[in-house]
């Protein structure tokens, strides 16, 4: 099997020192966004300038990637002018005020026409009063009071002789509007009240008979003076009327003088209705009558300022550090209480961020809509009809809040997601217009290349974090660790994957060792250093896990060949490391049907069970065997390790589909070598993930084992390039001590693994007596029975 061995200086990792000619960081000019991201960077200018019909904006690129640092990065050196600004201003609606009024001013104006407004309201509750009750305003109304009076006199004047004439006479207890008028009996030659001449009869003064012919008398004369109390009413509501008429009159003149100076100021639509609103409210309800029940009104008559320019020059970008209803779309806070009510008013409505960003951009995190359907189905309803409402929250059912339903608000901002390949499915499967909104996808590559630019930028990199976080700089040795550090974390011999969040915690490590020896800057010890303390933490985790999957009776075997086992990797996380570990699979087969059923299950390192569908095997298994879409039935059972995540399933593929092979043809594969591959329908092998970490994963577990000399891992030919072993393990294939092979087909997998050939498909049968035809055969018995 020597055709398939990958040459040990094939895997030596590409010299890097020599390209490096800055001695430290300090040296380097710090990055203002991400690296390597010319197409994104092309996207986003895009999506930036030319705003709108759904054109919103996605930034795809993983954690550590600085997609948000882009962003910045980019709107700085664009610095977009807005498309337009608006200020918003909300106020009452007197026909119906559970329904606040939108007024839409130019920009700048909302601030002066508050101001004007607050300058109505002022008057009217502390300049109106005294206006009205000094002259000439007082003279007038006096004038007319004086001649009510004179017009009750003068009819009274001949009601009066004739009441005197029946000795009588009139008594009046008030004067104005709320004069009492009554009969009185005239005693020693000026009335008295009734009742008092009723006295002097009891004190016997005045006989019985004289009584009964006084009261006679007054009952006579009684319709008369009702009629005369309802003229004189008449005269008096009369003159009430024409001093309400004065004050109103007087009151609606010096309204419509300041405010027509308002709507001369700001001719925008809604304010006139809403001047013609607050003078009849005026003139109806506080001229002449009593305001101690009513609302302040300055409060009333104001105005609650949505949003108003700033006087930037550049378009807004909002930012909100929290994802909610209030924070996106705005919302209305009760502005007191009354008693356990909560009272809600058009001063408490606030605006969201896509208020606040008009003319500009919003940015969001996509991780924060994921949790919240219903915020993304909102949001993507206002992008869609350019336009958003604020809606009151639900009250608490200890409360009762008003309902406030304002006026829908036209929004024109461009939003701006940020977040991974995955958070973009989600969010697309959480509604289906996600997609159409956002149309511009600013992807950042999750690699550079290695070469001198390439390491040029992630050099300017780390200065970028040293000096964002207060770090000591690194010396060109220190560098060149930490680039050979990135070139194996990318998996790739040809590329770099910087990760900003690992390199960060990294340099902070080998910062503070730097400071515990007393140096002003990081060297190669330092970094070295902190990269095995690193994997000092996660080999605790990794020998713990390993030591329980090399033993029992189900443990790891690395020697030897069997039957229906096989060896694959799954991955597992620590809080700053993740890495690989080899498990145990055993298969068990059932019969072929049409719709067989394959499923991967096991117990996790934390004793809960898991179970995963592989239906792929099955498809796999039926086209490799020509078996017109049958397939057997597959249990995959797990010993131990972390249930496997996609990528883990998409590697294990070439194995498992080996092992199920040689198991219907009843053949044993090596338990030394581990497959690391995927496998298309015409079975190819094709490249995984994680492929360093999977070999380095496999040779540890030999090297516990003790090496033989025959074990290995094979991977696909494709993935060679992304292969960036350790010096430990191109040292053990370089003494022949462990090797790795590099596989083109699923048929060579099999070779390598049972040591036969497995056969050749031709005029409709695999080569006679061929392990592929065993396991054919084997499956057709199996369907049959």
């Amino acid at each position: 099997m020597s055709r398939f061995l990958i040459p040990p200086e094939q895997l030596k990792q590409r010299a890097i020192s020599h390209r490096i000619d800055f001695d430290s960081t300090r040296d380097l000019t710090p990055l203002s966004g991400a690296i390597g991201q010319d197409a994104a960077r092309r996207a986003l200018r895009f999506g930036l300038l030319f705003p709108g019909n759904g054109q919103h904006v996605y930034v795809c690129g993983r954690p550590g990637s600085r997609r948000r640092q882009m962003i910045d990065s980019v709107v700085r050196e664009l610095k977009p002018e807005p498309r337009q600004s608006r200020d918003f201003c909300y106020v009452h609606n007197f026909s119906n005020p559970d329904r606040p009024r939108l007024i839409r001013l130019k920009s700048g104006q909302g601030r002066a026409f508050q101001q004007q407004m607050m300058r109505i309201g002022l008057f009217v509750r502390e300049r109106l009063p005294e206006i009205l009750g000094n002259d000439p305003i007082r003279s007038r109304c006096e004038s007319r009071l004086s001649a009510a009076e004179r017009d009750v006199r003068e009819l009274l004047r001949p009601v009066e002789k004739q009441l005197k004439a029946d000795g009588l006479g009139l008594l009046r207890s008030q004067s104005g509007a709320n004069a009492r008028i009554e009969i009185g009996v005239r005693m020693l030659g000026k009335p008295v009240s009734f009742e008092e001449f009723r006295d002097l009869v009891a004190r016997k003064q005045v006989t019985e008979e004289e009584r009964r012919d006084i009261q006679e008398k007054i009952e006579h004369h009684q319709p008369e003076m009702h009629r005369i109390a309802r003229q004189i009413r008449e005269i008096w509501h009369d003159a009430q009327r024409q001093i309400d008429q004065i004050k109103t009159s007087e009151t609606a003149r010096l309204l419509g003088e300041m405010t027509a100076e308002i709507a001369r100021q700001f001719r925008a639509d809604g304010v006139d209705l809403f001047l013609r609103d607050v003078i009849d409210d005026i003139l109806e309800k506080r001229v002449g009558h009593d305001t101690g029940h009513l609302a302040d009104p300055t409060v009333l008559y104001g105005v609650k300022i949505l949003k108003t320019d700033s006087g930037e020059k550049t378009a807004p970008f909002i930012a909100p550090e929290l994802i909610s209803p209030g924070s996106l779309f705005g919302g209305v806070n009760p502005v007191w209480r009354s008693g356990e009510r909560a009272v809600a008013s058009f001063h408490g409505i606030h605006a969201g961020a896509l208020i606040e960003a008009d003319g500009g951009f919003v940015v969001l995190d996509a991780e924060d809509l994921i949790d919240q359907p219903v915020l993304l189905r909102r949001l993507v309803r206002s992008l869609r009809s350019e336009a958003t409402e604020i809606l009151a929250p639900v009250p608490e059912q200890s409360q009762s809040a008003q309902s406030l339903k304002p006026d829908p608000i036209p929004i024109d901002c461009g939003v701006i997601l940020y977040g991974d390949a995955d958070a973009y499915g989600k969010l697309a499967s959480l509604d289906r217009e996600f997609a159409q909104q956002f149309r511009v996808m600013a992807r950042l590559r999750e690699s550079i290349p290695n070469d001198e630019e390439g390491i040029e930028q992630v050099a300017a990199l780390l200065a970028t974090i040293i000096k964002e976080q207060s770090l000591l700089p690194l010396d060109r040795s220190a560098i060149n660790a930490v680039i050979d550090h990135v070139l194996r974390r990318s998996g790739r011999a040809d590329r770099l994957v910087p990760d900003e969040s690992d390199l960060a915690f990294l340099l902070r490590e080998a910062t503070f060792l730097a400071g515990e020896a007393g140096r002003d800057q990081v060297g190669h010890t330092d970094i070295e250093q902190a990269l095995e303390a690193r994997r000092e933490r996660a080999s605790v985790a990794w020998f713990e896990a390993l030591e329980l999957l090399s033993s029992g009776t189900r443990a790891l075997e690395t020697r030897g060949r069997r039957v229906g086992q096989i060896n694959i990797t799954t991955t597992l996380a620590t809080l700053d490391q993740r890495f690989a570990l080899p498990v145990r699979i055993d298969i068990a087969i059932g019969s072929v049907s049409a719709s067989p059923q394959a499923h991967w299950t096991g117990v996790d390192q934390n004793g809960d069970p898991f179970s995963r569908p592989v239906p792929a095997l099955a498809e796999t298994i039926a086209g490799f065997l020509h078996l017109d879409g049958n397939a057997p039935e597959v249990r995959l059972s797990q010993s131990g390790g972390p249930p496997p995540g996609s990528d883990d399933i998409e590697a294990a593929m070439a194995p498992l589909a080996c092992a199920l092979l040689a198991t219907l043809a009843g053949v044993p594969v090596r338990q030394e070598l581990l497959i690391s591959a995927a496998v298309d329908l015409r079975g190819q092998l094709t490249p995984v993930r994680r492929i360093t970490e999977r070999v380095e994963a496999f040779y540890q577990a030999c090297l516990a084992d003790s090496l033989s000399g025959k074990q290995g891992v094979a991977l696909a030919r494709r993935n060679v390039d992304r292969l960036a072993p350790d010096q430990e393990i191109i040292k053990a294939c370089t003494s022949n001590t462990f090797r790795l092979y590099g596989l083109d087909t699923l048929t060579q997998a099999l070779e390598l693994l049972t040591g036969q050939h497995p056969g050749t498909w031709q005029d409709g049968q695999f080569t006679e007596d061929s392990l592929l035809a065993r396991a054919r055969a084997q499956a057709m018995q199996s369907s049959q029975s």
